[in-house]
């Protein structure tokens, strides 16, 4: 009965966020928004629609946000990610940085320690780059100047995501700091195992599997 009722909210999350979303896109914003703010109207926090609980809808939300972002990998190529150049890279480190201390320095004049400004900031300093890579594919832009630097911008922001959780994790970690850099070096151990691996399959295998599907 239960997967039931989880079936049941989603279909009217879906139907909610279909509806807002064509909303928004009629008004010239984009369906992303119109999504959230379906999601925030149906959801716990205004009208209380969805009686499942929020981790479990959570689960499943996953799988659609690595299903958008194989979609968005499809039509970005290594051809396309050399066309960035310095420019990308300076741009999105300049992002980075200067979101990082704007951001700290402003949460810092409101009275937090240092400690809780920096983790602010870098919060704040992230985009969501399933989002902003489906607004730039709607709107046609993604091969645009604009579209090819604000992708540069987020994948240098994914790439600075790890580096910003360990400073996030020293500030408020407070156990030892030999314990605390071998969960880092384990974490970073299977980071490589699984590029090497991934890297080799789609180097090796599959590319294989496929012409002997194709010949087939």
């Amino acid at each position: 009965m239960e997967a039931w009722n989880i079936l049941g909210d989603v279909v009217l999350l879906l139907a909610a966020a279909a509806m807002v979303g064509m909303l928004f896109e009629r008004l010239g914003a984009s369906s992303i928004i119109g999504c959230m703010v379906a999601g925030m109207l149906v959801g716990p926090g205004v009208f209380g629609w969805i009686s499942s609980e929020p981790e479990k809808i959570e689960h499943i939300a996953e799988i659609g946000v690595a299903l958008l972002l194989f979609t968005i990998g499809l039509e970005i190529s290594r051809s396309k990610l050399r066309t960035f150049g310095g420019r990308g890279l300076g741009a999105g480190i300049l992002q980075v940085a200067g979101t990082l201390f704007a951001g700290a320095l402003i949460t810092k004049l409101f009275g937090l320690s240092w400690s809780s400004s920096l983790a602010v900031g870098a919060i704040i300093t992230l985009s969501s780059t399933a989002a902003v890579a489906r607004v730039l594919t709607e709107r046609s832009e993604i091969d645009s100047q604009h579209g090819r630097l604000s992708l540069a911008v987020l994948i240098v922001q994914d790439v600075a995501l790890v580096p910003l959780l360990l400073m996030v994790t020293f500030l408020g970690d407070a156990s030892d700091f030999n314990e605390v850099m071998g969960e880092v070096g384990q974490a970073a151990g299977k980071i490589v195992v699984y590029t090497v691996v991934l890297f080799a399959a789609g180097i090796l295998l599959i590319p294989r599997l496929f012409k002997s599907s194709a010949a087939t």
